[in-house]
């Protein structure tokens, strides 16, 4: 009797690796709040420069939005979290502005 072995088998697997989805951080036209109350909340939370930011308010003033940052899910929402707080910081600065920065709305979109 005679045994035959196979050597040269070769299995072939294809793992298809899916890209993470990404979320848009969009910032809101808000007529009330002012450009520079808008730059500094875009400049500190998404650590954009000076120019960034001011770039970024230019598109939600002549557009209607503007997308900030674009994320993972968690960060994403994080985002938003740190939007508040700095929020909350410019209305102790300047309580006589504060409803007009409240007024400043942030959302998420799924790219």
């Amino acid at each position: 009797m005679s045994t035959q072995i196979q050597e040269d088998i070769s299995v072939k697997e294809q793992v298809k690796i899916k890209e993470p989805v990404k979320f848009n951080v969009v910032i809101h036209d808000n007529p009330q709040t002012s450009f520079e109350e808008v730059i500094f909340i875009i400049s500190r939370c998404f650590e954009k420069t000076e120019k960034e930011a001011e770039k970024i308010a230019q598109t939600v003033h002549s557009e209607k939005k503007g997308v900030c940052g674009t994320y993972s899910k968690e960060i994403a929402e994080n985002k938003l979290v740190i939007v508040d707080m700095a929020k909350q910081f410019l209305t102790q600065q300047i309580p006589d502005r504060a409803a007009a920065i409240r007024l400043l709305k942030f959302t998420i979109e799924e790219t």
